[in-house]
């Protein structure tokens, strides 16, 4: 795998916010809501302000970013709409799933593809989101992510 690899920079990306969470958690407390607006930052390769990007809505930009996971082998994504502003994510398959669900803390942090989730939703649809831990599973790990009420 080399650097310019896609995999590897979505690796690069994965644990990046995984230990960046775990860090601002143990500092701040549940400060974490700000890396939402981190992340909309370190997605700018997303191009979200692209007028073809605003047109889309957030399912339609998920979809899309969820085709490029799976093509690229790392994960299953699936989004289950509750309510207008509610989903339950799934992350099934994951290709790290297997080694850092077991030897990671993974008990007190949020899934980092839900953290992605979460920033976009917060930024198409101008609500401010609870950042939910996720429940991590042997291959999967399952996240509500919902507007903050």
């Amino acid at each position: 795998m080399s650097d310019t690899d896609p995999s590897f920079i979505a690796s690069l990306f994965h644990s990046t916010l995984f230990a960046y969470q775990k860090t601002v958690r143990e500092t701040l407390g549940r400060a974490d809501i700000e890396m939402l607006n981190v992340i909309v930052e370190l997605t700018g390769a997303l191009n979200l302000e692209e007028s073809s990007m605003r047109e889309k809505s957030f399912t339609e930009v998920f979809n899309d970013i969820s085709k490029n996971i799976h093509s690229l082998g790392l994960a299953e994504l699936r989004l289950e709409k509750v309510d207008e502003n509610h989903y339950r994510f799934h992350v099934e398959n994951c290709v790290w799933a297997k080694k850092i669900h077991k030897k990671l803390d993974t008990h007190d942090v949020t899934c980092p593809y839900a953290l992605v989730v979460m920033a976009l939703l917060q930024h198409f649809k101008g609500v401010k989101v609870f950042v939910a831990n996720s429940e991590y599973l042997p291959e999967s790990a399952i996240t509500e992510i919902r507007a903050e009420s």
